[in-house]
């Protein structure tokens, strides 16, 4: 395995820099892994790693249903590219995990710089917030007097936003007390400096699961998972009430993100009910061109993806979406148990933010998204299997 682990250490060390500089390259970092630890394992031990196969025929039978939603979908050209690009993307980087946890990692010193290179990725974008993006400009060749528009820099924050747990996991197991305020400070920096209202309460969120888990992390776990189940089951009737209780106040605050998703979420989740049982395809959204939008707080009747990864899962897929998302969650809840307290801390302060980005951020099928958190869960496996601190997951 010694090429995939040079391959991956230097991967490792470089994730906060990929992150500012290129953060697509999130959608193909841990695919490509993939395939290269997979192979090689198999020619190294003359057999596959240890497969979770209840999890793989999860996602290998929602990719399905996901594809078949190309004869009803809006646009089925975009339901079948984006089903095969989710496959390309999640198929390769569940081999990556399953091979991770498949082999004996006493050490990768990789670690022992990735806190350095978050701080430095942290350091760039503070920079790039305060003297008007000048790496931006550089990379992509603009001049000088173009204006980069704040948002240019906003997946490069959540990127850290969720970088941050699996560093701080191991600089705890490791106690080291001066990196971990430095890094806390360098993030926190980061992304309040700037103005992506989805990292702040992902980060926000992650930090206090965080603090209220060190006395019982699992009770906080079944709570956060029973909410989210609640969550994802009635999000369309949730998102009209909410809509409907808006305060007046909001209708002043146009240009503020909370009242805009609040009416996005109305008309989607409306549009969402009128074929409840199977959607509107995979990128629905995208292509609805005459959402009935009531145009107090969201000023247009189209919107690329709803910001709430439960609404587009009913949108795109009905009941049968949502019933996935249930499922989905019930195995992270599964499979977060078997980890032991001391890393089930910070497990649950990384899935709160990685929800809270889901529930507020993006669509929840962009690559890059898609791939960093298949990202993040490698660098836990990894930092679990050097510590030996977990029961029995293969």
């Amino acid at each position: 395995m010694h090429i995939s682990r040079l391959i991956i250490t230097f991967c490792i060390i470089a994730l906060p820099i990929i992150g500012v500089i290129a953060p697509r390259a999130f959608s193909f970092i841990p695919p490509t892994l993939g395939l290269i630890a997979f192979i090689e394992y198999i020619f190294t031990y003359k057999k596959t790693p240890k497969i979770d196969w209840v999890l793989l025929s999860f996602i290998s039978v929602f990719l399905m249903f996901a594809g078949i939603s190309y004869f009803w979908a809006v646009n089925p050209d975009a339901t079948i590219m984006r089903v095969i690009k989710l496959t390309a993307i999640i198929i390769p980087s569940l081999l990556l995990l399953f091979t991770a946890r498949s082999v004996n990692i006493v050490n990768i010193q990789a670690f022992k710089y990735l806190p350095y290179t978050l701080i430095f990725a942290s350091i760039l974008l503070i920079i790039e917030t305060y003297l008007k993006y000048p790496i931006y400009h550089f990379l992509r060749s603009l001049p000088a007097e173009e204006v980069v528009a704040p948002a240019k820099i906003n997946w490069s924050l959540i990127i850290i936003s969720l970088l941050i747990w699996p560093v701080l996991l191991n600089l705890w197991l490791e106690k080291n007390k001066l990196l971990i305020p430095a890094v806390l400070i360098a993030v926190f920096s980061a992304i309040f400096s700037a103005t992506s209202q989805s990292a702040m309460v992902a980060l926000i969120f992650g930090s206090l699961s965080l603090f209220l888990s060190f006395k019982k992390p699992k009770c906080l776990l079944y709570a956060i998972c029973s909410a989210t189940i609640i969550g994802i089951i009635i999000s369309p009737w949730l998102a009209q009430w909410l809509y409907n209780l808006r305060p007046e106040i909001l209708v002043d605050w146009r240009n503020a993100s909370a009242g805009q998703r609040m009416e996005l979420w109305d008309f989607v989740a409306r549009r969402a009910l009128e074929q409840p049982w199977y959607g509107w395809g995979i990128e629905a959204t995208k292509y609805i061109k005459d959402f009935d939008s009531a145009q107090i707080l969201y000023l247009r009747t189209r919107v690329f993806h709803p910001h709430n990864f439960a609404l587009q899962l009913w949108i795109e897929l009905g009941i049968i979406g949502a019933l996935s998302g249930v499922i989905f969650i019930y195995l992270c809840l599964k499979h977060f148990l078997l980890f032991n307290e001391k890393y089930l801390k910070f497990i649950i302060a990384c899935f709160t933010a990685t929800l809270v980005v889901n529930l507020v951020g993006y669509g929840v099928w962009q690559s890059w998204l898609v791939g960093l958190q298949l990202t993040v869960a490698l660098l836990f496996v990894v930092t679990v299997k050097m510590n030996e601190g977990i029961k029995e997951i293969e």
